[in-house]
């Protein structure tokens, strides 16, 4: 019971620093009061723990990107790739992008402004 007693002026201090980030529309790392809603479905890590995921979309474009906790980017990348390089020591090294192919009309779409133009 003295350990909670002890707790109460900081968890009193948290709570007015998130009330104050929150008057200053400041976008807080970790929210205490949030249930936190992460799972295996957002992506692939990009690394060791706590270096983000990428996750591609129903249409297989890289674009469900996480480096910080709480905070995604929904969006798709204009490029729309990705590299991978692997390096083995002592031995081969390998590298390949990963983009998806345009569809159809997109294609016909890039071909028809190329026509317009020239």
């Amino acid at each position: 019971m003295v350990m909670v007693v002890l707790q109460i002026p900081l968890i009193f201090k948290m709570l007015r620093l998130h009330v104050e980030g929150i008057a200053k529309n400041q976008v807080a790392v970790y929210d205490p009061l949030r249930k936190w809603m992460d799972n295996c479905y957002r992506g692939v890590p990009l690394g060791g723990l706590g270096s983000g995921s990428i996750g591609r979309s129903y249409r297989g474009y890289f674009q469900q990107f996480q480096i910080f906790p709480r905070i995604y980017e929904e969006k798709p990348v204009l490029a729309n790739q990705f590299s991978a390089f692997v390096s083995h020591p002592g031995g081969k090294s390998y590298s390949t992008v990963l983009k998806l192919v345009c569809c159809y009309f997109c294609q016909a779409r890039l071909f028809d402004a190329q026509n317009d133009e020239g």
